[in-house]
């Protein structure tokens, strides 16, 4: 149960590592030397994860850009990626601590 749990905050540590990328990538349109039409398109083709995956990866990411707090509880595996996927749209540099 331990090992699991482990694995689970390594598991979300990666996750905020990829978004917190995806969104530099994004920012920098550094998809664009693949011939790609969007960090999306890039993720799906690069990452081999679905367009929604690459969708919620990008949206993530670009939102977490703004929510130190958040990126860091993502980064540090305190929180997964799944929790902050649900808060990220309402989430505010003001609040964010207390989602």
């Amino acid at each position: 149960m331990d090992e699991a749990t482990a694995t689970s905050r390594q598991l979300a540590s990666l996750a905020g590592r990829i978004v917190l990328l995806a969104a530099e990538l994004d920012r920098r349109e550094g998809w664009r030397d693949d011939g790609a039409t969007s960090i999306a398109t890039w993720l799906t083709e690069r990452c081999s994860v679905s367009p929604a995956t690459a969708r919620a990866w990008a949206h993530v990411g670009t939102r977490l850009s703004n929510l130190p707090a958040l990126a860091a509880g993502l980064s540090e595996g305190a929180v997964s990626f799944d929790q902050v996927r649900a808060v990220v749209d309402v989430a505010r540099p003001d609040n964010e601590a207390a989602l």
